[in-house]
């Protein structure tokens, strides 16, 4: 379920915590075994903007799911210690330097969650009532070759995710950078 990317949003921390509510009723449930899962990116930490606040501990979630059944009464789910995690594909991340993925990687080890309360957040949990971004489309109006490799434009200066389909042999490595500014040798760099 995605009601949104990039969130929570930024904040300080200490004073407050936003928290969002999902609903997964519908085609998300199905009339057997369902799981649930979260992934979590690295968020505000060291590589997030100079004048953003920054949460440098360990990331975790807390979640609860409510279940409400057809003759009304409700059963509440919290994340504990029966839980259990593993490593994603996505082997580092960060607002401005991207993230890494490995397509190798084997998810065949699940280890059982860690309760740390002493790297949550001590701010006040609070409901998240910012209008979410949402995803749109946007695909490049022209294409280049460099030295360092094909330039994209996007023809306007965006936000977003890149998304790209490809097959290659395993190991390749895959770059994708991206800049705000063309220069006038077609090269580009950020502002």
């Amino acid at each position: 379920v995605h009601s949104g990317m990039l969130l929570p949003p930024n904040t300080v921390y200490d004073k407050k915590v936003y928290f969002e509510t999902l609903d997964i009723t519908g085609t998300l449930l199905q009339n057997a075994e369902n799981t649930f899962t979260v992934q979590l990116g690295g968020g505000y930490n060291g590589d997030y903007s100079k004048w953003g606040d920054r949460y440098f501990t360990p990331k975790g979630c807390r979640a609860a799911i409510v279940l409400t059944y057809a003759d009304g009464s409700t059963e509440r789910i919290d994340t504990d210690e029966t839980w259990m995690w593993q490593d994603s594909p996505i082997t580092a991340n960060g607002l401005y330097l991207g993230e890494e993925y490995d397509a190798r990687r084997n998810f065949a080890e699940w280890t059982p969650a860690v309760i740390e309360p002493q790297n949550a957040p001590a701010g006040k949990l609070l409901p998240d009532e910012m209008p979410p971004l949402k995803k749109s489309s946007c695909i490049p109006v022209s294409q280049w070759e460099t030295e360092e490799g094909t330039i994209y434009d996007f023809g306007k200066n965006i936000q977003g995710v890149c998304w790209i389909r490809l097959k290659a042999p395993e190991g390749c490595e895959i770059r994708l950078h991206h800049f705000e500014m063309i220069h006038p040798d077609g090269s580009g760099s950020q502002a």
